[in-house]
């Protein structure tokens, strides 16, 4: 706990409060936050609200994953999965409303992708390596590791083209409309 508070505390300055406004937006469309409150613009309002559709997507996951295991340890593990592929929406949120993205940035998301294209790889060949077995959930892993790749495809692309180009920074939208 203390190490976690530490690591918030050193990292803070470079926090963007005014960019992270990923959840902020559905609250406000529909006037469900109170007008002169702390929580108006609360990134904890923004968290929540991410965190709560994530239980609903884990739970829906619950009805397709099958498991040999009880509810609460099956939940978990739909509800881990569920972040997994929520988890960089915010991140790609903050990208696309700057328009930029820094390489250190880039290379975390592209690094990411490796990841889930590695553990789809992965699942593809388990029944080639382990010739007489073959998990109950592989074509679920799969579904998940896909769609994970789809969301950051979009990324993927911008990324691409900024490395083609040669820009120093991945830029994203039209880049024409850039001053």
């Amino acid at each position: 706990c203390a190490l976690l508070a530490s690591f918030c505390l050193y990292y803070y300055p470079s926090y963007e409060k005014d960019k992270d406004n990923f959840g902020i937006h559905i609250f406000e469309k529909f006037e469900l936050l109170p007008k002169n409150s702390p929580l108006k613009s609360s990134p904890m309002v923004a968290a929540s609200f991410l965190y709560a559709v994530v239980a609903v997507l884990a739970l829906m996951w619950y009805f397709v994953r099958r498991s040999q295991h009880g509810f609460w340890v099956s939940y978990f593990c739909c509800y881990y999965e569920a972040m997994g592929a929520v988890a960089l929406i915010p991140q790609l949120w903050m990208f696309h409303q700057d328009k930029r993205v820094s390489p250190l940035l880039s290379y975390f998301v592209v690094l990411t992708a490796l990841n889930r294209f590695f553990t789809l790889c992965f699942w593809i060949c388990y029944p080639r390596v382990f010739l007489w077995r073959y998990p109950d959930n592989r074509g679920v892993q799969m579904v998940s590791e896909t769609l994970n790749l789809l969301i950051l495809s979009d990324f993927l692309f911008y990324w691409a083209r900024s490395k083609i180009r040669g820009d120093a920074e991945v830029i994203i939208g039209d880049s024409s409309q850039m001053v």
